[in-house]
């Protein structure tokens, strides 16, 4: 049994599933009975996958995969720059993320694999895989044919191809702050690979197959901040690609400047601090509980750390653990730190959803801000705490 199967057959509403095989016919629809309740559905239809045949199988099995991996934060919020207006007010009635994904998923999938990409790139933004440039400002995303093959032109170039190329550019919505969104466009660049080979069997023999992967880029340019940003594996191609798209889509040269660096300030975190928030974003608390410090003099490093479960504060525990040695109290600069914020149960999570940021004196944040909660404490609430600077 398929692990993303047996999820997206659990968490799909039963009317959304009898569509999906209506879609999708296959022998597996005849094992239940469409009028029992839904409890009723899912644990026949997962005991028949057992009799699919390998091609319908490995089918379903994608498909599940794919719905599955929509249903996060980060594909939901995806689905809602693919979404047309006079889909929106079906698609905000429907049950579950996975029943969303699924309407997305039948009705359009040009729609839908769209989606996938935006997905792709905002999973990744401010990951190793990503680098942000800057570039110039309120320029529109040449749809020119003539553009679009000077961009493939010098992307062979760089990479020293001559496979083939495809380009895709559309407009979306990227979240931003406290409830707002910006326009920005989103460019996906698919390209062949060096040849490959596996084995097969072919009448009864084992024969080798060469076959070309398809290697995946993604770029996003904010007309409002010029800034460009570019998903892909290494920093140099990274930039190399970043200047392309500028000098063809963008009638604009650059020298790949990256984008400011945030400075952030934790010195004040060697002492107890407040943490203030607003009740109306559901912060239930936050606490401090990994401290790296360094001597003046040299680079060596020591750290504390506690459980989140520990009921006395990370200072309380270092003065009782080293009294007048303490090193908090003796000279240490203070290199990193961990913040753990713990939201009130919500809708979204039942336990309450946990924030953890690490941050490194002087430019270090590994906070992403691919869920809601993540971009309020990087937005609002290093801000307000006095910890971020942008420079």
């Amino acid at each position: 049994m398929s692990a993303n199967i047996a999820n997206f057959f659990r968490n799909t509403p039963s009317e959304s599933l009898q569509a999906y095989f209506g879609a999708y016919p296959s022998n597996l629809s005849e094992a239940v009975n469409w009028n029992e309740p839904p409890k009723n559905i899912a644990a026949p239809l997962l005991k028949a996958v057992d009799d699919l045949n390998d091609e319908d199988f490995g089918q379903l099995n994608s498909n599940a995969e794919r719905i599955n991996e929509m249903t996060d934060e980060i594909g939901q919020t995806a689905f809602l720059s693919v979404i047309t207006d006079k889909d929106f007010d079906a698609y905000q009635k429907l049950q579950n993320a996975h029943d969303r994904a699924l309407y997305v998923f039948l009705r359009d999938q040009e729609a839908f694999r769209k989606a996938e990409e935006i997905r792709y790139t905002d999973h990744y933004r401010k990951s190793r895989m990503w680098g942000g440039f800057v570039g110039p400002k309120n320029i529109t995303v040449s749809r020119d044919l003539l553009d679009i093959e000077g961009f493939k032109q010098r992307i062979a170039e760089y990479f020293r191809i001559n496979g083939k190329i495809k380009i895709e550019i559309f407009d979306r919505k990227k979240p931003y702050g406290e409830d707002q969104e910006l326009n920005i466009a989103q460019i996906m660049v698919y390209r062949e690979g060096l040849p490959e080979s596996y084995t097969a069997l072919e009448n009864d023999d084992l024969i080798a197959k060469t076959f070309r992967p398809v290697i995946e880029m993604a770029l996003t340019y904010e007309p409002v901040s010029g800034q460009i940003e570019v998903i892909a594996n290494t920093k140099e191609v990274r930039e190399e690609v970043a200047k392309a798209f500028s000098g063809t889509l963008l009638q604009t040269e650059i020298e790949g400047e990256t984008v400011p660096l945030k400075q952030y300030d934790i010195a004040k975190l060697l002492r107890p601090f407040d943490f203030p928030t607003d009740l109306d974003d559901g912060i239930e608390s936050v606490k401090v509980t990994m401290l790296k410090l360094k001597p003046y003099e040299n680079s060596n490093k020591v750290m504390l750390e506690v459980t989140a479960s520990e009921t006395r504060t990370i200072y309380d525990v270092s003065q009782d653990w080293f009294n007048t040695h303490d090193p908090l109290r003796n000279g240490f600069l203070l290199a990193q730190v961990k913040i753990v914020i713990k939201f009130m149960p919500d809708a979204e999570s039942r336990r309450g959803k946990v924030v953890s940021v690490k941050i490194s004196w002087p430019n270090g944040c590994d906070l992403k801000d691919k869920t809601e909660k993540e971009r309020l404490i990087g937005d609002k609430y290093l801000k307000r705490w006095g910890i971020l600077k942008e420079i």
